[in-house]
């Protein structure tokens, strides 16, 4: 069995290399003056009405689904913290981007927004690209059970596995 605090630094190089995937993401939408992950991935009528947005999602929450989904299978024990710093991170995301952007601005520029290409009609984020989502709060919480789910599936195969082998 792997124990927590394996478990946890598990989780810990998981954020990190997602957090440079998001800075390799963020340095092509400068240069480039489009983001790569914006392409509409499908719409929910249902997901919209249950978060209150417009139920258009892109590649951004099914990274988030994913990101989710290795955390759940790698560090189960601590699911609780995980779905506590997904929820900080939408709030930091939705006012606390609104207290530094000017600071930012000030040091690096203007925000370059991108633009939006969609392969369906409408758009997730709209203008902005950093903002705090009710639906990635979902898809965090979801891409987690299935983690979490999957992470006991596997370990219950390996103890049938051994006890097989035992006898």
């Amino acid at each position: 069995m792997v124990t927590k605090n394996k478990q946890i630094k598990r989780a810990g190089i998981t954020y990190a290399i997602s957090f440079c995937l998001v800075i390799i993401i963020s340095i092509i939408r400068h240069f480039t003056n489009k983001d790569i992950m914006s392409p509409t991935v499908f719409k929910s009528e249902w997901m919209g009405s249950l978060t209150g947005e417009s139920g258009v999602y892109s590649l951004w929450p099914i990274s988030h689904f994913v990101l989710y989904v290795i955390i759940g299978f790698l560090a189960p024990s601590w699911w609780w913290l995980w779905i506590l710093i997904g929820v900080l991170w939408e709030l930091f995301e939705s006012y606390g981007l609104l207290l530094t952007k000017p600071a930012v601005e000030l040091v690096f520029g203007k925000f370059n927004t991108g633009k939006k290409t969609t392969r369906l009609s409408g758009e997730q984020y709209e203008d902005q690209w950093v903002c705090g989502k009710g639906s990635d709060i979902l898809f965090n919480m979801l891409g987690l059970g299935v983690g979490i789910l999957l992470s006991k599936t596997c370990k219950e195969e390996k103890v049938e596995t051994r006890t097989r082998s035992k006898l």
